[in-house]
Protein backbone atom coordinates (compact mmCIF):
# COMPACT_ATOMS: atom_id res chain seq x y z
CA UNK A 1 0.00 0.00 0.00
CA UNK A 2 2.64 2.11 0.77
CA UNK A 3 4.28 1.92 -2.25
CA UNK A 4 1.05 2.25 -4.48
CA UNK A 5 0.61 5.63 -2.85
CA UNK A 6 3.92 6.53 -3.98
CA UNK A 7 3.15 5.76 -7.52
CA UNK A 8 0.24 7.80 -6.98
CA UNK A 9 1.85 10.89 -5.93
CA UNK A 10 4.44 9.98 -9.10
CA UNK A 11 1.49 10.49 -11.43
CA UNK A 12 0.88 6.74 -11.94
CA UNK A 13 -2.59 5.47 -12.52
CA UNK A 14 -4.52 3.93 -8.93
CA UNK A 15 -5.64 0.61 -9.47
CA UNK A 16 -9.50 -0.10 -10.32
CA UNK A 17 -10.06 -1.68 -7.48
CA UNK A 18 -8.13 1.04 -5.13
CA UNK A 19 -11.11 3.38 -5.60
CA UNK A 20 -13.97 1.37 -6.01
CA UNK A 21 -16.83 2.78 -3.79
CA UNK A 22 -20.54 1.21 -2.63
CA UNK A 23 -23.51 3.83 -1.96
CA UNK A 24 -25.76 2.58 0.23
CA UNK A 25 -29.34 4.45 0.88
CA UNK A 26 -30.43 5.13 4.54
CA UNK A 27 -33.84 6.12 5.18
CA UNK A 28 -33.94 9.69 6.76
CA UNK A 29 -37.19 9.08 8.20
CA UNK A 30 -40.23 6.24 8.92
CA UNK A 31 -41.49 5.12 5.60
CA UNK A 32 -39.85 7.00 2.97
CA UNK A 33 -41.70 7.98 -0.35
CA UNK A 34 -38.73 9.18 -3.06
CA UNK A 35 -35.42 9.46 -3.34
CA UNK A 36 -35.06 12.72 -0.92
CA UNK A 37 -36.15 10.43 2.41
CA UNK A 38 -32.91 9.09 1.86
CA UNK A 39 -29.62 9.79 2.65
CA UNK A 40 -26.68 8.29 0.59
CA UNK A 41 -23.90 6.74 2.99
CA UNK A 42 -20.46 6.08 0.68
CA UNK A 43 -18.56 2.55 1.57
CA UNK A 44 -14.93 3.42 0.22
CA UNK A 45 -12.35 0.94 0.91
CA UNK A 46 -9.26 2.42 3.79
CA UNK A 47 -6.93 2.23 0.95
CA UNK A 48 -9.13 4.88 -1.25
CA UNK A 49 -8.77 7.05 1.66
CA UNK A 50 -4.86 6.93 2.19
CA UNK A 51 -4.09 9.25 -0.14
CA UNK A 52 -7.03 11.67 -0.19
CA UNK A 53 -5.88 11.81 3.17
CA UNK A 54 -2.26 12.87 2.63
CA UNK A 55 -3.39 15.17 -0.07
CA UNK A 56 -6.42 16.84 2.43
CA UNK A 57 -2.88 17.83 5.11
CA UNK A 58 -0.46 18.45 2.82
CA UNK A 59 -2.50 20.18 0.04
CA UNK A 60 -4.52 22.53 1.55
CA UNK A 61 -3.45 25.37 0.02
CA UNK A 62 -2.88 23.67 -3.48
CA UNK A 63 -6.45 21.79 -3.24
CA UNK A 64 -8.31 25.17 -3.90
CA UNK A 65 -6.86 24.78 -7.99
CA UNK A 66 -9.79 21.97 -8.28
CA UNK A 67 -12.32 24.71 -9.13
CA UNK A 68 -11.77 27.18 -11.96
CA UNK A 69 -13.39 30.42 -13.77
CA UNK A 70 -14.93 33.12 -10.89
CA UNK A 71 -14.78 30.99 -7.94
CA UNK A 72 -11.18 30.09 -8.26
CA UNK A 73 -10.45 33.77 -8.79
CA UNK A 74 -11.08 35.19 -5.51
CA UNK A 75 -9.03 32.32 -4.01
CA UNK A 76 -5.61 33.27 -5.94
CA UNK A 77 -4.59 29.78 -6.67
CA UNK A 78 -3.29 28.36 -9.24
CA UNK A 79 -1.53 25.02 -9.27
CA UNK A 80 -1.94 22.70 -11.61
CA UNK A 81 0.26 20.16 -9.80
CA UNK A 82 -2.82 19.78 -6.91
CA UNK A 83 -5.61 19.93 -9.69
CA UNK A 84 -3.89 16.91 -11.57
CA UNK A 85 -3.61 15.11 -7.94
CA UNK A 86 -7.45 15.65 -7.60
CA UNK A 87 -8.31 14.83 -10.82
CA UNK A 88 -6.55 11.49 -11.11
CA UNK A 89 -8.01 10.85 -7.57
CA UNK A 90 -11.94 11.55 -9.33
CA UNK A 91 -11.30 9.40 -12.16
CA UNK A 92 -9.63 6.41 -10.30
CA UNK A 93 -13.26 6.41 -8.20
CA UNK A 94 -16.05 3.64 -9.05
CA UNK A 95 -19.59 3.73 -7.98
CA UNK A 96 -21.72 1.08 -7.35
CA UNK A 97 -25.32 1.54 -5.73
CA UNK A 98 -26.73 -1.45 -3.41
CA UNK A 99 -29.62 -2.58 -4.39
CA UNK A 100 -31.40 -5.32 -1.95
CA UNK A 101 -27.92 -5.76 -0.77
CA UNK A 102 -25.98 -6.31 -4.13
CA UNK A 103 -24.39 -3.82 -5.93
CA UNK A 104 -25.40 -2.64 -9.29
CA UNK A 105 -23.12 -1.84 -12.34
CA UNK A 106 -20.10 0.12 -11.11
CA UNK A 107 -20.13 4.05 -12.75
CA UNK A 108 -17.40 6.71 -12.98
CA UNK A 109 -17.49 10.02 -10.70
CA UNK A 110 -18.53 13.08 -12.93
CA UNK A 111 -17.89 15.67 -9.94
CA UNK A 112 -17.08 16.06 -6.10
CA UNK A 113 -15.71 13.48 -3.96
CA UNK A 114 -16.97 10.41 -2.09
CA UNK A 115 -19.27 11.06 0.84
CA UNK A 116 -16.70 10.44 4.22
CA UNK A 117 -13.42 11.20 2.23
CA UNK A 118 -11.27 13.34 3.58
CA UNK A 119 -10.91 15.84 0.78
CA UNK A 120 -14.89 16.09 1.13
CA UNK A 121 -14.48 19.24 3.89
CA UNK A 122 -11.92 20.49 2.70
CA UNK A 123 -12.95 20.68 -0.98
CA UNK A 124 -16.96 22.04 0.48
CA UNK A 125 -15.44 24.80 2.30
CA UNK A 126 -13.08 26.24 -0.07
CA UNK A 127 -16.10 26.49 -2.61
CA UNK A 128 -17.95 28.24 0.13
CA UNK A 129 -15.46 30.77 0.29
CA UNK A 130 -15.70 31.47 -3.03
CA UNK A 131 -19.34 32.09 -2.93
CA UNK A 132 -18.78 34.07 -0.08
CA UNK A 133 -16.36 35.91 -1.42
CA UNK A 134 -18.37 36.69 -4.49
CA UNK A 135 -21.31 38.01 -2.58
CA UNK A 136 -19.19 40.17 -0.86
CA UNK A 137 -17.79 41.61 -4.02
CA UNK A 138 -21.39 41.78 -5.70
CA UNK A 139 -22.30 44.05 -2.53
CA UNK A 140 -19.23 46.32 -2.01
CA UNK A 141 -18.98 46.82 -5.59
CA UNK A 142 -23.07 47.44 -5.36
CA UNK A 143 -23.85 45.19 -8.00
CA UNK A 144 -26.12 43.46 -5.63
CA UNK A 145 -27.61 45.56 -2.73
CA UNK A 146 -27.35 45.21 0.60
CA UNK A 147 -30.78 44.82 3.10
CA UNK A 148 -30.77 48.45 4.06
CA UNK A 149 -30.48 49.17 7.46
CA UNK A 150 -29.64 52.65 7.22
CA UNK A 151 -26.51 53.59 8.27
CA UNK A 152 -25.21 50.72 10.46
CA UNK A 153 -23.53 48.25 8.29
CA UNK A 154 -25.28 44.74 8.28
CA UNK A 155 -23.65 41.19 7.00
CA UNK A 156 -24.42 40.48 3.55
CA UNK A 157 -25.30 36.85 4.44
CA UNK A 158 -24.23 34.13 6.99
CA UNK A 159 -23.43 30.46 6.11
CA UNK A 160 -22.73 27.49 7.93
CA UNK A 161 -21.22 23.88 6.14
CA UNK A 162 -24.24 23.90 3.48
CA UNK A 163 -26.56 26.31 5.03
CA UNK A 164 -26.83 30.12 3.87
CA UNK A 165 -28.90 32.99 4.99
CA UNK A 166 -28.51 36.17 2.22
CA UNK A 167 -29.96 39.42 3.76
CA UNK A 168 -30.64 41.20 0.42
CA UNK A 169 -32.69 44.14 -1.15
CA UNK A 170 -36.28 42.45 -2.68
CA UNK A 171 -36.66 44.58 -6.20
CA UNK A 172 -36.56 42.48 -9.54
CA UNK A 173 -33.42 43.88 -10.79
CA UNK A 174 -31.56 43.17 -8.01
CA UNK A 175 -32.55 39.64 -7.42
CA UNK A 176 -32.29 38.63 -10.97
CA UNK A 177 -28.84 39.43 -10.19
CA UNK A 178 -28.13 37.33 -7.25
CA UNK A 179 -29.74 34.27 -8.96
CA UNK A 180 -27.27 34.92 -12.02
CA UNK A 181 -24.71 34.57 -9.56
CA UNK A 182 -25.98 32.00 -7.63
CA UNK A 183 -26.24 29.90 -10.89
CA UNK A 184 -22.59 30.82 -12.26
CA UNK A 185 -21.28 29.56 -8.94
CA UNK A 186 -23.48 25.94 -9.71
CA UNK A 187 -22.06 25.70 -13.26
CA UNK A 188 -18.76 26.47 -12.09
CA UNK A 189 -18.42 24.44 -8.31
CA UNK A 190 -21.06 21.57 -9.59
CA UNK A 191 -22.92 22.18 -6.21
CA UNK A 192 -26.37 22.52 -6.67
CA UNK A 193 -28.61 24.67 -4.49
CA UNK A 194 -31.27 22.66 -4.00
CA UNK A 195 -34.08 25.30 -4.27
CA UNK A 196 -37.16 22.78 -2.87
CA UNK A 197 -35.99 23.10 0.31
CA UNK A 198 -34.83 27.23 0.19
CA UNK A 199 -37.18 29.87 0.73
CA UNK A 200 -37.12 33.27 0.64
CA UNK A 201 -38.45 35.91 3.52
CA UNK A 202 -39.82 39.36 2.88
CA UNK A 203 -41.84 41.40 5.14
CA UNK A 204 -45.78 41.39 6.22
CA UNK A 205 -46.93 44.96 3.64
CA UNK A 206 -45.29 43.07 0.44
CA UNK A 207 -47.52 42.59 -2.09
CA UNK A 208 -49.11 39.49 -3.74
CA UNK A 209 -47.99 40.56 -6.93
CA UNK A 210 -44.31 41.23 -5.72
CA UNK A 211 -44.41 37.77 -4.09
CA UNK A 212 -45.40 35.85 -7.39
CA UNK A 213 -42.29 37.88 -9.12
CA UNK A 214 -40.20 36.71 -6.73
CA UNK A 215 -41.10 33.62 -6.43
CA UNK A 216 -41.11 33.43 -10.53
CA UNK A 217 -37.23 35.03 -10.36
CA UNK A 218 -35.80 32.46 -7.35
CA UNK A 219 -37.82 29.32 -7.86
CA UNK A 220 -38.53 28.98 -4.53
CA UNK A 221 -40.95 29.39 -2.55
CA UNK A 222 -41.82 32.06 0.48
CA UNK A 223 -41.00 31.48 3.59
CA UNK A 224 -42.94 31.79 6.72
CA UNK A 225 -42.12 32.48 10.13
CA UNK A 226 -40.69 30.62 12.64
CA UNK A 227 -38.33 28.83 10.84
CA UNK A 228 -35.59 26.99 12.08
CA UNK A 229 -31.78 27.62 11.54
CA UNK A 230 -28.83 25.82 12.78
CA UNK A 231 -31.17 23.83 15.07
CA UNK A 232 -32.51 27.11 16.65
CA UNK A 233 -35.93 28.86 16.38
CA UNK A 234 -36.05 32.09 13.89
CA UNK A 235 -39.09 34.37 14.57
CA UNK A 236 -39.77 37.67 14.65
CA UNK A 237 -39.71 39.02 18.19
CA UNK A 238 -39.47 37.58 21.53
CA UNK A 239 -40.10 33.66 21.68
CA UNK A 240 -43.15 32.36 22.97
CA UNK A 241 -44.44 29.02 24.11
CA UNK A 242 -46.42 27.80 20.88
CA UNK A 243 -42.36 28.45 18.80
CA UNK A 244 -40.97 25.66 21.42
CA UNK A 245 -42.84 22.61 20.38
CA UNK A 246 -39.87 20.94 18.36
CA UNK A 247 -37.77 21.47 21.68
CA UNK A 248 -40.46 19.91 23.80
CA UNK A 249 -40.69 16.87 21.04
CA UNK A 250 -37.29 16.47 21.27
CA UNK A 251 -36.85 16.16 24.76
CA UNK A 252 -40.18 13.84 25.03
CA UNK A 253 -38.62 11.41 22.13
CA UNK A 254 -35.22 11.11 24.64
CA UNK A 255 -36.80 10.14 27.22
CA UNK A 256 -39.51 8.03 26.09
CA UNK A 257 -36.82 5.57 24.58
CA UNK A 258 -34.75 5.46 27.93
CA UNK A 259 -37.61 4.22 29.65
CA UNK A 260 -37.73 1.36 28.01
CA UNK A 261 -34.33 0.39 28.82
CA UNK A 262 -33.18 -0.89 32.92
CA UNK A 263 -31.47 2.31 33.87
CA UNK A 264 -30.84 3.26 37.53
CA UNK A 265 -30.69 6.25 39.49
CA UNK A 266 -27.15 7.25 38.59
CA UNK A 267 -27.42 6.28 34.86
CA UNK A 268 -31.03 8.86 34.37
CA UNK A 269 -28.42 11.35 36.61
CA UNK A 270 -25.45 11.14 33.66
CA UNK A 271 -28.31 11.58 30.77
CA UNK A 272 -30.05 14.50 32.68
CA UNK A 273 -26.60 16.39 33.18
CA UNK A 274 -25.21 15.65 29.34
CA UNK A 275 -27.87 14.70 27.15
CA UNK A 276 -30.99 16.41 28.41
CA UNK A 277 -29.89 19.77 29.68
CA UNK A 278 -27.91 20.08 26.60
CA UNK A 279 -30.91 19.66 24.33
CA UNK A 280 -31.70 23.69 24.92
CA UNK A 281 -28.08 25.20 25.09
CA UNK A 282 -28.21 26.20 21.18
CA UNK A 283 -31.54 27.79 21.47
CA UNK A 284 -30.48 29.67 25.06
CA UNK A 285 -27.50 31.33 23.27
CA UNK A 286 -30.33 32.77 21.39
CA UNK A 287 -33.20 33.57 22.69
CA UNK A 288 -34.27 33.67 26.40
CA UNK A 289 -37.17 30.63 27.09
CA UNK A 290 -40.35 31.50 28.40
CA UNK A 291 -40.89 30.66 32.22
CA UNK A 292 -43.47 28.20 31.19
CA UNK A 293 -41.31 26.03 28.93
CA UNK A 294 -38.18 26.03 31.12
CA UNK A 295 -41.06 24.92 33.83
CA UNK A 296 -42.13 21.79 31.65
CA UNK A 297 -38.69 21.10 30.75
CA UNK A 298 -37.38 20.98 34.78
CA UNK A 299 -40.99 18.96 35.53
CA UNK A 300 -40.28 16.64 32.29
CA UNK A 301 -36.40 16.06 33.83
CA UNK A 302 -37.60 15.65 37.07
CA UNK A 303 -40.33 12.90 36.37
CA UNK A 304 -37.81 10.92 34.45
CA UNK A 305 -35.01 10.90 37.31
CA UNK A 306 -37.43 9.65 40.18
CA UNK A 307 -38.62 7.55 37.26
CA UNK A 308 -42.69 8.94 37.59
CA UNK A 309 -44.62 8.04 34.50
CA UNK A 310 -48.26 8.36 33.58
CA UNK A 311 -48.64 4.55 34.59
CA UNK A 312 -47.33 5.20 37.96
CA UNK A 313 -47.47 7.50 40.72
CA UNK A 314 -43.59 7.50 42.31
CA UNK A 315 -42.84 10.90 44.52
CA UNK A 316 -40.67 13.43 44.12
CA UNK A 317 -38.31 13.07 47.59
CA UNK A 318 -36.40 16.26 46.82
CA UNK A 319 -37.73 19.62 45.00
CA UNK A 320 -35.91 19.93 41.48
CA UNK A 321 -34.45 23.63 42.88
CA UNK A 322 -32.38 20.98 45.24
CA UNK A 323 -31.21 18.87 42.67
CA UNK A 324 -29.79 21.38 40.89
CA UNK A 325 -27.89 22.60 43.61
CA UNK A 326 -23.99 21.68 43.26
CA UNK A 327 -22.71 18.71 44.28
CA UNK A 328 -20.46 20.15 46.91
CA UNK A 329 -23.72 21.14 48.44
CA UNK A 330 -25.57 18.06 48.72
CA UNK A 331 -26.92 18.47 45.33
CA UNK A 332 -26.74 16.38 42.29
CA UNK A 333 -24.77 19.09 40.11
CA UNK A 334 -27.58 19.45 36.99
CA UNK A 335 -27.69 22.56 35.93
CA UNK A 336 -30.55 24.67 35.97
CA UNK A 337 -31.92 26.01 32.63
CA UNK A 338 -32.98 29.39 34.09
CA UNK A 339 -29.14 29.36 35.27
CA UNK A 340 -27.53 28.48 32.20
CA UNK A 341 -30.01 31.01 30.13
CA UNK A 342 -28.51 33.03 32.19
CA UNK A 343 -24.61 32.16 31.82
CA UNK A 344 -25.24 32.77 28.26
CA UNK A 345 -26.77 36.01 28.64
CA UNK A 346 -23.57 37.05 30.28
CA UNK A 347 -21.49 35.27 27.26
CA UNK A 348 -23.34 37.69 24.41
CA UNK A 349 -22.68 40.93 26.74
CA UNK A 350 -19.11 39.48 27.34
CA UNK A 351 -19.09 39.17 23.10
CA UNK A 352 -21.00 42.70 22.66
CA UNK A 353 -18.06 44.16 24.95
CA UNK A 354 -15.04 42.43 23.77
CA UNK A 355 -15.84 40.33 20.53
CA UNK A 356 -14.57 41.64 16.94
CA UNK A 357 -16.70 39.41 14.96
CA UNK A 358 -19.45 40.67 12.55
CA UNK A 359 -22.12 40.29 15.49
CA UNK A 360 -20.46 42.41 18.03
CA UNK A 361 -19.59 44.72 15.61
CA UNK A 362 -23.21 45.02 14.76
CA UNK A 363 -25.15 44.94 17.84
CA UNK A 364 -22.57 47.93 18.94
CA UNK A 365 -23.11 50.07 15.79
CA UNK A 366 -26.77 49.49 16.58
CA UNK A 367 -27.74 50.03 20.26
CA UNK A 368 -23.99 51.55 21.23
CA UNK A 369 -24.01 54.95 19.47
CA UNK A 370 -23.17 56.73 23.11
CA UNK A 371 -20.88 54.43 24.37
CA UNK A 372 -23.77 52.99 26.90
CA UNK A 373 -25.92 49.75 27.80
CA UNK A 374 -29.28 50.64 28.28
CA UNK A 375 -32.58 48.78 27.80
CA UNK A 376 -35.53 51.00 25.37
CA UNK A 377 -39.02 49.11 24.84
CA UNK A 378 -38.65 48.96 21.43
CA UNK A 379 -35.02 47.32 21.18
CA UNK A 380 -34.18 43.65 20.50
CA UNK A 381 -34.68 40.84 22.83
CA UNK A 382 -31.27 39.83 22.19
CA UNK A 383 -30.60 43.60 23.58
CA UNK A 384 -32.53 43.42 26.46
CA UNK A 385 -31.09 39.96 27.55
CA UNK A 386 -27.63 41.68 27.56
CA UNK A 387 -29.01 44.73 29.68
CA UNK A 388 -30.33 43.03 32.07
CA UNK A 389 -27.19 40.94 33.02
CA UNK A 390 -24.93 44.47 32.58
CA UNK A 391 -24.96 45.38 36.24
CA UNK A 392 -24.45 41.92 37.14
CA UNK A 393 -21.63 41.18 34.61
CA UNK A 394 -19.37 44.83 35.57
CA UNK A 395 -18.61 43.41 39.27
CA UNK A 396 -16.81 40.62 37.96
CA UNK A 397 -14.61 41.52 35.17
CA UNK A 398 -11.12 42.78 35.65
CA UNK A 399 -10.48 45.79 32.94
CA UNK A 400 -7.02 46.35 34.01
CA UNK A 401 -5.69 44.14 32.36
CA UNK A 402 -5.76 42.71 28.36
CA UNK A 403 -7.11 40.01 27.93
CA UNK A 404 -9.88 41.09 31.01
CA UNK A 405 -10.37 38.83 33.60
CA UNK A 406 -13.84 37.16 35.22
CA UNK A 407 -12.91 36.67 38.74
CA UNK A 408 -9.44 36.39 38.35
CA UNK A 409 -9.41 34.03 35.58
CA UNK A 410 -9.71 34.12 31.83
CA UNK A 411 -13.16 34.29 30.46
CA UNK A 412 -15.15 30.86 30.05
CA UNK A 413 -18.58 29.52 30.28
CA UNK A 414 -17.64 27.49 32.90
CA UNK A 415 -16.42 30.67 34.96
CA UNK A 416 -19.43 32.16 34.34
CA UNK A 417 -21.57 29.59 35.84
CA UNK A 418 -18.98 29.27 39.19
CA UNK A 419 -19.65 32.61 39.76
CA UNK A 420 -23.40 31.91 39.10
CA UNK A 421 -23.38 29.50 42.21
CA UNK A 422 -20.86 31.07 43.89
CA UNK A 423 -22.55 31.89 47.71
CA UNK A 424 -23.71 28.43 48.08
CA UNK A 425 -22.45 26.94 51.32
CA UNK A 426 -19.98 23.58 51.23
CA UNK A 427 -20.66 20.57 53.21
CA UNK A 428 -17.25 18.71 53.63
CA UNK A 429 -19.21 15.32 53.71
CA UNK A 430 -20.21 16.19 50.22
CA UNK A 431 -16.69 15.59 49.57
CA UNK A 432 -16.92 11.85 51.08
CA UNK A 433 -20.39 11.31 49.59
CA UNK A 434 -19.24 11.67 45.73
CA UNK A 435 -15.90 10.32 46.55
CA UNK A 436 -14.29 8.83 43.49
CA UNK A 437 -13.71 5.39 45.26
CA UNK A 438 -17.57 4.93 45.53
CA UNK A 439 -19.34 3.16 42.94
CA UNK A 440 -22.51 5.14 41.34
CA UNK A 441 -24.87 3.06 43.11
CA UNK A 442 -23.26 3.97 46.28
CA UNK A 443 -22.82 7.37 45.98
CA UNK A 444 -27.37 8.00 45.05
CA UNK A 445 -27.90 5.87 48.06
CA UNK A 446 -25.72 7.91 50.44
CA UNK A 447 -26.92 11.03 48.83
CA UNK A 448 -29.98 9.90 49.29
CA UNK A 449 -29.81 8.98 52.90
CA UNK A 450 -28.12 12.37 54.01
CA UNK A 451 -31.06 13.93 51.91
CA UNK A 452 -33.64 11.70 54.27
CA UNK A 453 -34.83 10.22 50.76
CA UNK A 454 -35.30 6.81 51.84
CA UNK A 455 -38.54 5.21 52.40
CA UNK A 456 -38.55 4.99 55.72
CA UNK A 457 -42.12 5.29 58.06
CA UNK A 458 -41.29 9.04 59.12
CA UNK A 459 -41.04 10.29 55.36
CA UNK A 460 -43.98 7.82 53.29
CA UNK A 461 -46.39 9.38 56.02
CA UNK A 462 -45.81 12.88 54.57
CA UNK A 463 -47.37 11.39 51.34
CA UNK A 464 -49.77 9.07 52.64
CA UNK A 465 -48.21 6.47 52.60
CA UNK A 466 -48.09 4.04 55.55
CA UNK A 467 -46.09 0.37 55.77
CA UNK A 468 -45.15 -1.60 58.83
CA UNK A 469 -43.26 0.30 61.89
CA UNK A 470 -41.58 -2.42 62.91
CA UNK A 471 -37.63 -2.99 62.32
CA UNK A 472 -37.06 -5.51 59.79
CA UNK A 473 -33.97 -6.47 61.83
CA UNK A 474 -34.66 -6.72 65.29
CA UNK A 475 -38.54 -6.45 65.11
CA UNK A 476 -38.99 -4.56 68.33
CA UNK A 477 -37.92 -1.25 67.46
CA UNK A 478 -39.91 1.00 65.03
CA UNK A 479 -38.36 1.21 61.65
CA UNK A 480 -36.63 4.48 60.59
CA UNK A 481 -33.77 5.38 59.08
CA UNK A 482 -30.92 6.05 62.11
CA UNK A 483 -32.00 2.68 63.67
CA UNK A 484 -32.56 -0.17 61.18
CA UNK A 485 -29.20 1.37 59.56
CA UNK A 486 -27.26 1.89 62.52
CA UNK A 487 -28.53 1.18 65.81
CA UNK A 488 -30.13 -2.05 65.98
CA UNK A 489 -28.82 -4.78 67.91
CA UNK A 490 -28.09 -6.47 64.17
CA UNK A 491 -26.97 -3.59 62.71
CA UNK A 492 -24.30 -2.48 65.39
CA UNK A 493 -22.78 -6.15 65.40
CA UNK A 494 -22.19 -5.49 61.54
CA UNK A 495 -21.05 -2.24 62.00
CA UNK A 496 -18.37 -3.26 65.46
CA UNK A 497 -17.67 -6.26 63.15
CA UNK A 498 -16.23 -4.44 59.98
CA UNK A 499 -14.95 -1.25 62.17
CA UNK A 500 -12.80 -3.86 64.36
CA UNK A 501 -11.53 -5.06 61.31
CA UNK A 502 -10.21 -1.62 59.56
CA UNK A 503 -9.45 -0.13 62.47
CA UNK A 504 -12.52 2.65 62.38
CA UNK A 505 -14.10 4.82 65.40
CA UNK A 506 -16.38 2.24 67.31
CA UNK A 507 -19.79 2.93 67.05
CA UNK A 508 -21.64 3.68 70.35
CA UNK A 509 -25.42 3.53 71.42
CA UNK A 510 -27.95 6.51 69.67
CA UNK A 511 -25.65 7.42 67.25
CA UNK A 512 -27.54 8.67 63.93
CA UNK A 513 -26.45 7.19 60.87
CA UNK A 514 -24.42 10.24 59.30
CA UNK A 515 -23.02 10.61 62.49
CA UNK A 516 -21.42 7.05 62.09
CA UNK A 517 -20.56 8.02 58.48
CA UNK A 518 -18.87 10.89 59.07
CA UNK A 519 -16.79 10.00 61.93
CA UNK A 520 -15.62 6.65 59.94
CA UNK A 521 -14.43 8.91 56.50
CA UNK A 522 -12.79 11.19 58.52
CA UNK A 523 -10.57 8.39 59.64
CA UNK A 524 -10.14 7.35 56.46
CA UNK A 525 -7.47 7.94 53.70
CA UNK A 526 -6.34 7.06 50.47
CA UNK A 527 -2.56 5.99 51.68
CA UNK A 528 -3.23 3.15 53.04
CA UNK A 529 -5.75 -0.04 52.38
CA UNK A 530 -7.55 0.16 55.51
CA UNK A 531 -7.84 3.79 54.92
CA UNK A 532 -9.77 3.52 51.79
CA UNK A 533 -11.56 0.93 53.11
CA UNK A 534 -13.00 3.61 55.71
CA UNK A 535 -14.23 5.82 53.15
CA UNK A 536 -15.61 3.25 50.71
CA UNK A 537 -17.05 0.66 53.67
CA UNK A 538 -19.88 2.83 55.29
CA UNK A 539 -21.63 2.78 52.22
CA UNK A 540 -21.37 -0.53 51.63
CA UNK A 541 -22.68 -1.71 54.99
CA UNK A 542 -25.58 0.86 55.06
CA UNK A 543 -26.68 -0.30 51.88
CA UNK A 544 -26.80 -3.94 52.16
CA UNK A 545 -28.55 -3.28 55.81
Amino acid sequence: MFKASQEFFLGFAIPRAYGRTLITLIPKKDCPKSFDDYMPISLSTFMSKVNTKILACREVRLSCAYYSGPVQEPLGSNSTKAANLLMANLRGSTLSVLINGQPAAYFPMTRGVKQGDPLSPLLFIIASEGLSRLLNRSMEESHIHHYNMGSVKFPGHLTYTDDIMIFTKGDSINLLKLKKLLDEYSSDSGQVINLAKSKFYVKDTTTGSQLKNMEKILAMHKGTLPFTYLGATNCKGQLKKHHCGNLLDHFDKHIHSWYSKTLNQMGRIILIKHVLSSIPLHILAMHSLPVFVINLLHARMANFFWGRRHDNQLHHWKSWKRLCQPSTACGLGIKDLQTLQQAQSINLWWRMKHDTGVWANTMRAIYMRKGTIKEKLTDSSTWKRICRVHSYAVTHITDSVQPPLWDGKPFSSKSTLTSLYDGIPSRLSCKYIWHKAQTPKIQIFQWKAFMNCLPFLELTKCFGSSFPSQCPLCKQAKDSLDHTLGNCKFGYQVWKYFGTLIEAPLTTANLKLNQIFISWWFSGDTFSFKGVLRIILPGVIAWHL
